[in-house]
C-alpha cells in the first residue's frame, strides 16, 4: 500500500474556534438526533416496552431526565451555538435532497493503492449512511489502512472525490450548486466523524479546514454564512 504523503495537518487551535467548526458541531448534532430517533423507532417496533413499577421513578415534579446521548454530546462539546442553528438546518435540508445512491458498487474488497482506498471509502460513504461504522468494521483491511494513514491529505482526497460523484463541478458554479457542495462537505465530515478509526474532533477539524480552504471566499462574497444560506433562490450566472 502506498503511503499518503503528508501535508501539515491543521492544528486543533487553528480551527476549533472557527465558524466552520461550530457549524459542523451543529450539523453533527442534528444528524445524531435523527439517527437516535431512527434507532429508537426501530427498537420500539421490535421490543415490547417493559412496564416498570411506579416506585422506581425518582424524578421530582418538572424534572427532566437527561439521556445518555445528551450526556455524550455535552462531554464531546457538541452543543451548537444557537445563532448558527438556522444555517445548520438549511445545510441539512440541502444534503437530504442530494441523491447519494452510487450507480455502480464494486465487489472487490482488495485495497492495493491509495486510489483503491479512496474509492472504497467513497462508495461506503454513499451507500452506508447511518450504518457506515458497522459496514466499515466488516472490512478489516480498510480499517487497518484508515487507522494508520488518515491524514488531512486523505480526508481532502476522499471529500473531493465524494463531491465530484454527488455534486459534480461540471454542473456549473450556480448558487445552488455551491450550496450543495458545501452541504455535502458537512455530510461527508459528519459521516466520517462517526467512525472509530479516528477521534471525532480530529475529523471535524479536517472538515473545518477543508471548508475554509475551498469555500470561504464564496461564503464571504455573500456576506457570511447566514446570508449565503438565507433561503433565497436567486442564482449566479454559470461561469465559463
Amino acid at each position: 500500500m502506498e503511503t499518503i504523503s503528508g501535508e501539515v495537518s491543521p492544528t486543533a487551535a487553528s480551527v476549533d474556534d472557527s465558524t466552520e467548526f461550530k457549524l459542523l458541531q451543529a450539523y453533527c448534532t442534528r444528524r445524531k438526533k435523527r439517527s437516535s430517533k431512527r434507532r429508537s423507532a426501530l427498537n420500539e417496533s421490535l421490543v415490547t416496552p417493559l412496564k416498570l413499577p411506579h416506585h422506581t421513578s425518582q424524578l421530582k415534579p418538572n424534572q427532566k431526565a437527561v439521556g445518555s446521548s445528551g450526556l455524550r454530546r455535552v462531554a464531546q462539546g457538541l452543543a451548537p451555538p444557537d445563532e448558527l442553528g438556522s444555517v445548520a438546518d438549511k445545510l441539512t435540508q440541502i444534503a437530504d435532497n442530494v441523491d447519494l445512491v452510487p450507480d455502480v458498487v464494486t465487489d472487490s474488497d482488495g485495497i492495493s493503492s491509495n486510489a483503491d482506498l479512496i474509492q472504497k471509502l467513497v462508495e461506503l460513504l454513499r451507500e452506508a449512511g447511518d450504518e457506515l461504522d458497522g459496514k466499515l468494521k466488516k472490512n478489516p483491511e480498510l480499517v487497518k489502512q484508515l487507522q494508520g494513514s488518515f491524514s488531512y491529505s486523505l480526508f481532502e482526497k476522499v471529500t473531493k472525490t465524494f463531491l465530484d460523484c454527488v455534486v459534480p463541478s461540471w454542473a456549473g458554479s450556480t448558487h445552488g450548486t455551491q450550496q450543495a457542495q458545501i452541504a455535502m462537505t458537512f455530510e461527508v465530515t459528519s459521516r466520517l466523524s462517526t467512525l472509530d478509526v479516528q477521534p471525532m474532533n480530529r475529523i471535524m477539524g479536517f472538515g473545518a479546514h477543508f471548508l475554509q480552504q475551498n469555500f470561504s471566499g464564496w461564503v464571504q462574497k455573500y456576506g457570511g454564512w447566514e446570508k449565503a444560506f438565507d433561503g433565497q433562490d436567486d442564482e449566479d450566472e454559470v461561469q465559463s
